[in-house]
């Protein structure tokens, strides 16, 4: 059963794709976007990440301006050095740093900067939807609290 403790590795998004370069063309990247109907792709180097290259990026930072997206480079115009989760973190904390950063999408690192994959927002309610389902099966049919124990206080006020 799942729960907000749960680690992130346990729902990496599977729909995002291998990292690009930051060598590699915008036009490259927005490729690979369309190619797996992604919203964001991670940028990687050595094997590290370096960054991450969204769409609003594209809008913002290459469409706005007008940069030509054959001759401008994914690691002019990414978010370099982007917060990050290793794969050990927790379900709760992924939904703070979303929620206190802004974020659509937070990169997920093994402990040496590898990258693993991406949470993305979607892949958070889908999880969410998931817990709230167990605990509502949990309680059963008479609406006993059976599964309660799943939930706990993290204080807050």
């Amino acid at each position: 059963m799942h729960n907000l403790e749960s680690p992130v590795s346990e729902f990496i998004g599977e729909r995002h794709p291998e990292p690009v370069s930051v060598a590699d063309t915008v036009a490259r990247a927005a490729e690979v976007l369309r190619q797996n109907n992604a919203g964001c792709v991670l940028v990687a180097d050595d094997g590290v990440l370096r960054g991450i290259f969204t769409e609003r990026d594209f809008m913002k930072r290459v469409v706005a301006p007008g940069l030509s997206c054959s001759d401008t480079k994914v690691g002019e115009v990414m978010t370099p050095d982007p917060e990050s989760l290793l794969k050990i973190d927790e379900v709760a904390w992924a939904i703070n740093k979303m929620a206190v950063g802004g974020y659509r999408n937070i990169p997920v690192v093994e402990a040496e900067g590898k990258p693993l994959g991406v949470v993305g927002a979607f892949e958070v309610i889908d999880f969410l939807d998931e817990i709230l389902e167990d605990t509502l099966a949990a309680r059963g049919a008479d609406g006993d609290d059976a599964g309660e124990d799943q939930w706990h206080d993290v204080g807050g006020g």
